[in-house]
């Protein structure tokens, strides 16, 4: 599609830069899973690419947690750790907060406080 509007990667890329300069609040998301072209796995790719526009870590983070439960109205059940809520954990080798491509890394998932198994694993 970028090729058929005649833009790039790096004009992408400038253009959520540009978003983020004037305050718009970012949900990351995927479609993964839709086509061979976008197989499972590839959301952490969504929010490392934000690092790449000036979006700090922190928010990059939160696109994908805390912000995106609240603009689906699920912060009742899940979006951050808190007694109560669904135990959702996505859980990496290394801090994202320091390093956001130890997203790449993944040792454990777990949905609704139960470890998912999955080709994620390294072992």
């Amino acid at each position: 599609m970028m090729e058929r509007m005649h833009i790039g990667w790096d004009d992408r890329l400038d253009q959520v830069r540009d978003l983020h300069r004037a305050g718009v609040q970012f949900l990351s998301g995927s479609d993964s899973g839709i086509s061979p072209g976008k197989p499972h796995g590839v959301l952490p790719e969504a929010v490392i690419d934000l690092l790449d526009c000036g979006v700090p870590a922190e928010l990059a983070l939160a696109s994908a947690t805390t912000t995106s439960a609240a603009a689906l109205g699920l912060t009742d059940r899940t979006g951050r750790l808190q007694a109560g809520l669904d135990a959702d954990l996505f859980i990496v080798e290394g801090n994202p907060l320091q390093d956001i491509t130890a997203l790449r890394s993944v040792r454990t998932v777990v949905s609704r406080g139960r470890e998912v198994v999955g080709e994620f694993r390294d072992e």
